[in-house]
């Protein structure tokens, strides 16, 4: 990540907000666009107000049951330990799936749902 792990989606609005003002884009689109950004981390549970940022918040989200192993692996390479990752990704994923299920409430994701479910119950499985 170019502007870092830590804090990136406020490292990263900074740096684009300089540029979407360079490139002098209406304040309300750069105003949208800096939502997306701040909100799309999981960390906050918070609910994004834009359409925009709720989807990008649900496809992040949703990216992590892609390849749960993958990112933990990415975790062991930063120096954390194998069972300190891999516990690190399974409640990362529980959170997301929690969030997933609150925005069903305002957004039809049910198959979203469904598949991350499923990807939960394997991964959980791997580590009982």
């Amino acid at each position: 990540m170019k502007f870092g792990s830590e804090r990136h989606e406020e490292t990263g609005a900074i740096e684009a907000e300089k540029i979407l003002k360079e490139l002098k884009l209406e304040e309300k689109t750069i105003e949208k666009i800096i939502e997306c950004i701040k909100e799309h981390r999981h960390e906050k549970p918070t609910i994004p107000v834009s359409l925009e940022a709720k989807i990008l918040k649900i496809a992040d989200a949703y990216s992590h049951f892609k390849k749960p192993l993958e990112i933990a692996y990415m975790a062991v390479k930063m120096g954390f330990g194998l069972e300190e990752s891999l516990l690190w990704m399974k409640n990362k994923l529980e959170k997301d799936l929690k969030f997933l299920k609150e925005m069903s409430n305002e957004l039809d994701i049910k198959d979203v749902i469904e598949e991350c479910e499923k990807k939960y119950e394997c991964f959980s499985c791997l580590l009982s």
